[in-house]
């Protein structure tokens, strides 16, 4: 399933909510096909040294280079997130990106009054997934030599989180780029005849 859903990021600053010195909160603000939802960076700037074209803090001192490093992060862990959606499911929302940025069930709802329910994890979203790919093969729409690729590539993936985090499974939350090039590593120094797994898990199949 691949979504040709576009992702839009805006970084601003809420000076509505700014605190007695004047310092105003940093909000990223995540659009997609035009349904919008905010998340906050944890960081506050000084108005006067935002740079609105930049989005990016120009005071001085070891506060402003966390707070833009902090607005480098976020923005990278999102698109990350946002592609890995993208895989998953046909149609994304806003909503569903910052669930999982915030390592919630994608489809988390904090109106709902049911119980809370654990954070979402990489071994079940990669079963879910193979279901789905299972369901195309079935109608034809995807091949059975790339499904069994699949599933290879999943207990590769599985015995890699052994490997490297000594448990069995990972939050999506956890899920950096160093992940990516760790998995990469793993199949080519690890795992005979990685090929076919290396273009399965990055696209190149």
């Amino acid at each position: 399933m691949k979504s040709n859903q576009k992702l839009s990021i805006l970084l601003w600053i809420f000076k509505a909510k700014a605190t007695k010195d004047g310092r105003a909160p940093i909000y990223a603000r995540i659009t997609i096909e035009g349904r919008e939802d905010e998340i906050s960076l944890g960081r506050k700037v000084d108005p006067q040294f935002w740079d609105n074209e930049l989005k990016l803090v120009t005071e001085g001192g070891m506060e402003a280079k966390i707070t833009n490093q902090k607005i480098l992060q976020i923005k990278s862990d999102l698109e990350r997130h946002f592609m890995v959606l993208q895989t998953l499911h046909a149609q994304i929302t806003s909503a569903m990106l910052k669930n999982v940025y915030l390592g919630l069930p994608v489809h988390y709802d904090k109106q709902s009054k049911s119980e809370p329910v654990a954070l979402q994890t990489l071994v079940p979203v990669f079963t879910d997934f193979i279901k789905s790919f299972t369901k195309k093969v079935k109608k034809g729409l995807r091949s059975e030599g790339t499904l069994r690729q699949w599933r290879s590539t999943k207990r590769k993936v599985e015995s890699f989180i052994v490997h490297e985090f000594k448990r069995n499974d990972i939050n999506l939350s956890e899920i950096k780029y160093s992940f990516a090039e760790s998995f990469y590593e793993y199949l080519t120094v690890e795992v005979e005849n990685p090929l076919s797994e290396i273009r399965v898990c990055f696209g190149l199949y």
